[in-house]
């Protein structure tokens, strides 16, 4: 399964929406044309700003910011930002408001709407130990480090073996042995 966070409307007017992020996005919310989710631009909304918070997802993390709406952002009923009474929606552009991290279950508030986050991890790749193996005999070493070659104790006595080694793999087209090949 990969990682998602899901934002679905539970409380408020209009149709119940879910909105599922399954990549990196950034999303306005608010009652302007240009945001989604787009909250209706009618009377019961005005609470909510035109362009009210920003919504950056990266599943499966999830962060908010409001953007200075006159009533604030809320995550879980406690209120995240908003701008000072008495300045205006240009005035509060100038001011950075903090991002807050959101987990699952978390409810975000604008206004009347309501909308609960939901996030799921995407499941752990099962992990193989592959154990490093001696470049000149191929025998086992140990967890030496994956993708990494090694020569062991035993080669390592003998240089010239392990100079023929290198040779070998130069004339084979190993880029980081060019300057020895031929």
């Amino acid at each position: 399964m990969t990682a998602k966070v899901t934002l679905s409307q539970v409380d408020g007017a209009g149709e119940a929406v879910e909105y599922v992020f399954t990549e990196r996005t950034t999303r306005v919310l608010g009652r302007a044309e240009d945001c989604d989710p787009r909250l209706p631009d009618d009377r019961r909304h005005r609470t909510v700003s035109r362009h009210h918070c920003l919504l950056d997802v990266n599943p499966p993390a999830a962060r908010i910011r409001d953007f200075g709406s006159l009533n604030g952002t809320y995550v879980n009923e406690t209120r995240i930002g908003r701008r000072a009474p008495g300045r205006s929606p240009e005035e509060a552009t100038s001011t950075i408001f903090p991002e807050h991290d959101l987990a699952d279950g978390d409810r975000i508030r604008l206004g009347d709407t309501v909308f609960r986050v939901a996030i799921a991890a995407a499941d752990e790749p099962k992990r193989t130990l592959f154990l490093a193996r001696c470049a000149k005999c191929d025998r086992e070493i140990g967890d030496a480090g994956a993708g990494e070659e090694y020569v062991c104790a035993s080669c390592q006595a003998e240089p010239a073996a392990v100079l023929r080694l290198l040779l070998d793999l130069a004339r084979d087209g190993r880029r980081d042995l060019a300057p020895i090949a031929g």
